[in-house]
């Protein structure tokens, strides 16, 4: 499954302007969190520049999502899914994450700052579901 550097960078770009626009971060926000110019972001996104590592390091921390987002799938062995193949559950995970609802959701979840935030968010979910 390795592919070649060029079609990686591409695949590693393309997530990065996934997380970017999930995040609700122009490229112009984005690259001025970092240091960098919006015309770098529109390389990067493109896969016509590769993202150092610590730039790869940088745009996890900040747009809050786990550094192997970037690799997943990409080389044997980085998986975050657990298996190989998409499960019914990752599908229907995929379907709730592409909503407009399910989108606003998780933007609003991952925008909490700790912990407690985050289990009274559950228990409140719990608590309707019931």
């Amino acid at each position: 499954m390795v592919r070649s550097a060029n079609e990686i960078d591409k695949v590693i770009g393309s997530r990065l302007k996934g997380a970017r626009r999930a995040a609700k971060l122009t490229q112009t926000e984005l690259a001025k969190a970092i240091g960098s110019s919006f015309q770098q972001i529109q390389k990067y996104e493109r896969g016509q520049n590769r993202i150092s590592s610590v730039a790869l390091l940088s745009f996890a921390q900040m747009l809050r999502v786990p550094l192997l987002y970037f690799y997943e799938g990409l080389v044997p062995g980085v998986q975050l899914t657990g298996k190989k193949g998409t499960s019914e559950v990752e599908k229907s995970i995929a379907k709730f994450a592409k909503s407009a609802q399910g989108l606003d959701l998780l933007r609003k979840y991952l925008a909490l700052k700790t912990t407690d935030q985050r289990q009274l968010v559950m228990e409140l979910l719990d608590n309707l579901g019931r």
